[in-house]
């Protein structure tokens, strides 16, 4: 043999294998390093993002929840409503009413109903209409009777949209708080506030069978603030929130009630 060439055994191992091995190994780990490195920019993703929305959540999220939640409650009154003795806006000391021979619009029956009768009132809740029971007539004390004499007598009628006591009658520009022109969006704006009760309008409307109404503010706005149902009576105190029929919101804030079941139409 040649001394100056190298020799080789069949028992060695080439020379180029571990180089193969290497890279056989890289090409199998490139893939899971890949994934592990997805999964872990993902989840970095996942943590900001939620460190975001947990930021950017309204200081008052709760309420503003309970609010859209009471939004979506059918409006109606209250489950007790029928379970009552007196009314909300009955004045103590007023004597029971009977009124006699009335022919009486119920409203029942698709507004076909009509009966000829009477109509007792006690506590300022009707408590029969047509023919009243004579043992609990003669019951109750100093009934003041009124003869219709045939006459009509009806449910009063609720005025759904009204601008009662906010839009002045006289109109008189220097009273008229029926808009405000200060901006498109104006939710926290209330015609309580701006309700005359001296207004001349509500004996108008009483003569024309209106005993209630729902005031809202005027239409110059998209949203042109709260609105508020009130009795057309004028109160002892003669004051705004003594005309109220019922409000959801506090008299002098916009705290409201989310267990509350609406039973009217609140902003405009």
């Amino acid at each position: 043999m040649n001394k100056g060439l190298p020799t080789t055994s069949l028992m060695d191992p080439p020379t180029s294998m571990p180089t193969r091995n290497a890279g056989r190994v890289g090409r199998l780990l490139l893939p899971v390093v890949a994934v592990f490195a997805f999964l872990l920019l993902q989840s970095v993703f996942e943590f900001r993002v939620a460190r975001d929305d947990a930021v950017k959540l309204p200081l008052h999220a709760s309420e503003i929840i309970d609010k859209c939640r009471a939004l979506s409650i059918k409006p109606g009154p209250p489950e007790d409503f029928h379970l009552r003795t007196h009314s909300d806006r009955f004045v103590a000391g007023t004597k029971p009413t009977l009124i006699k021979n009335a022919t009486i619009w119920t409203g029942g029956v698709e507004g076909l109903e009509i009966l000829k009768g009477d109509i007792l009132v006690t506590n300022g809740l009707i408590k029969g209409v047509g023919v009243i029971d004579k043992d609990y007539l003669a019951a109750l004390d100093d009934v003041v009777t009124l003869d219709a004499s045939g006459a009509w007598v009806s449910p009063g009628i609720v005025d759904l949209h009204s601008h009662l006591g906010v839009s002045p009658s006289p109109s008189m520009s220097g009273s008229n708080d029926g808009n405000s022109r200060k901006g498109p969006i104006l939710p926290w704006l209330r015609a309580l506030d701006s309700l005359n009760t001296h207004n001349d309008a509500y004996r108008l409307s009483v003569a024309g069978g209106v005993t209630t109404a729902l005031v809202l503010p005027g239409s110059a706005n998209a949203i042109g603030g709260q609105g508020i149902v009130i009795k057309l009576r004028p109160p002892e105190d003669r004051s705004p929130t003594g005309m109220l029929l019922e409000n959801p919101y506090s008299t002098n804030q916009t705290e409201y009630d989310t267990s509350a079941v609406f039973r009217y139409r609140q902003m405009k």
